[in-house]
């Protein structure tokens, strides 16, 4: 069976965005199944724009891009490496958490970043 642009690209989200297929069916909040999601991945059955529009929500990207309509998921990560779009979606996934954690991972990142830019000059 051959896949297509959107059942690869639903795959590639879900691993960029350190899901399993089960952590992702509970973040759409089991309206889908890991099967469903699952058979989208393989191109057992095509995505509907219905179930694109939560996945890309829950994914953080366009349901465009899931559907294989756009290029990019988002026009402005087109020259980022992968490493740098899997950053990217990582903290777009700080939105979800409760403020306390998105203090501390602000924390962790700043320190990070000045650790950074003191050792490398």
């Amino acid at each position: 069976m051959k896949k297509s642009i959107s059942s690869s690209r639903s795959r590639s989200c879900r691993k960029t965005s350190n899901y399993s297929l089960m952590e992702l069916s509970k973040a759409t909040g089991g309206e889908l199944s890991p099967t469903r999601i699952g058979n989208y991945e393989t191109g057992l059955r095509g995505i509907p724009v219905k179930s694109a529009v939560l996945l890309a929500e829950t994914l953080l990207v366009t349901p465009a891009y899931l559907l294989g309509i756009e290029s990019e998921s988002f026009t402005e990560m087109a020259d980022f490496s992968e490493e740098q779009k899997r950053l990217f979606y990582l903290t777009r996934q700080v939105s979800r958490m409760r403020d306390g954690h998105v203090r501390q991972m602000a924390a962790m990142l700043t320190a990070y970043i000045k650790h950074e830019v003191r050792t490398s000059t």
